[in-house]
């Protein structure tokens, strides 16, 4: 019997790394790990009984995406399971207000409102349309690639990182109180909810065939997850979620594998939810 390969792209960052992780937890799975930057150094040491290789790559660019579905095909396992976890950068605020000169930007009200406009009008049509590249085509340039691959495998789970933003805008007032301006512009959530409208395109042309296989496609659409955020934000933000706290790593974490397994073999072109009730409340 063939050995089960998963792929993960973003792998380095901090829910792609703690994939690969619990991943290789188990024997019988090979991990490729896929990032634009080098593998936690730390957890290279960690032991695991899983087979491990990564491999530095850009989704923008469609040769090292052929690199990584040769280098995959080459190992002689079957391909099982796509977990994507890479996302573009947020674009820095550009506003002519100033936090030292109008502090009332980093509390509710008018004054915060105008603030968040201007920084909406002077957010480029470039830089918006970058983080939708990245987070878009990046997708939907793996998917060409590795359609090929997709086929050929029995069984596949492919699960998509969206967030809870893709579902339910941002409430800007969450980023008061930081002795800053800081808000959030359309870029992000707008892409994370194509992902999610792509996921459901995916999931749908691959299932209008024939069955010879099984191929399902997935969301995971974490809330704000836990990273020293100041204890203002934390008390803000878990009054607008059912659980009363924040995200953790492993909440995410748990939700992608049981989308990877067969117990979830009827799910198909679903976001699920890993917000303690934060979009719903």
């Amino acid at each position: 019997m063939p050995q089960t390969i998963h792929l993960v792209t973003g792998a380095s960052g901090h829910i792609g790394s703690a994939t690969v992780m619990e991943l290789l937890k188990s024997g019988d799975n090979v991990v490729f790990g896929f990032d634009s930057r080098s593998f936690p150094e730390n957890l290279l040491h960690t032991e695991v009984a899983g087979e491990f290789h990564y491999m530095v790559g850009d989704v923008m660019d469609e040769s090292s995406l052929v690199r990584l579905r040769e280098m995959i095909a080459g190992h002689g396992g079957e391909l099982r399971g796509i977990v994507n976890c890479f996302y573009g950068a947020e674009s820095p605020l550009k506003t002519k207000y100033s936090y030292k000169t109008d502090p009332e930007i980093d509390q509710p009200g008018e004054k915060r409102s105008l603030a968040i406009i201007d920084a909406f009008t002077n957010y480029s049509s470039e830089a918006f349309l970058q983080e939708l590249n990245v987070n878009l085509i990046g997708l939907h340039n793996l998917f060409r690639v590795f359609t090929e691959e997709i086929l050929k495998s029995s069984s596949v789970s492919v699960v998509n990182l969206a967030s809870q933003y893709g579902i339910k805008v941002p409430n800007q007032d969450l980023f008061t109180n930081r002795k800053k301006f800081v808000c959030k512009l359309p870029g992000y959530s707008t892409s994370k909810a194509g992902v999610i409208s792509y996921t459901e395109y995916l999931a749908s042309i691959f299932c209008g065939r024939e069955k010879t296989n099984l191929v399902r496609f997935n969301c995971v659409a974490p809330g704000n997850l836990f990273n020293n955020h100041s204890d203002d934000f934390v008390r803000n933000y878990i009054r607008n979620t059912w659980n009363s706290r924040m995200a953790t790593v492993e909440d995410v974490v748990s939700g992608i594998l049981y989308l990877l397994s067969p117990s979830s073999n009827f799910m198909n072109g679903t976001t699920l939810e890993i917000d303690g009730g934060w979009v719903r409340k």
